[in-house]
């Protein structure tokens, strides 16, 4: 929902610099998440590694948004 009437779409960093988002890459809209492409041109910014298995017990697990419009939230 957060996207979907969006005409531009941006991404921000902790130091506040701003990044232009290009295409969609995947949107889920009953888990309510997007996937999206930054566009040519953007500097190098570190990337996460994402597992396509599912999480064994025991595995530590991370989840990163914005809940309630809080500006980043990491949980463990």
């Amino acid at each position: 929902h957060v996207i979907k009437d969006a005409v531009e779409l941006f991404a921000v960093t902790q130091d506040g610099k701003r990044y232009k988002l290009g295409g969609r890459v995947s949107i889920d809209d009953t888990a309510d998440l997007a996937a999206l492409e930054f566009v040519q041109g953007t500097p190098d910014l570190p990337r996460l590694q994402l597992d396509k298995a599912a999480p064994t017990p025991g595995t530590t697990v991370r989840t990163l948004g914005h809940p309630m419009g809080f500006p980043l939230y990491l949980s463990e």
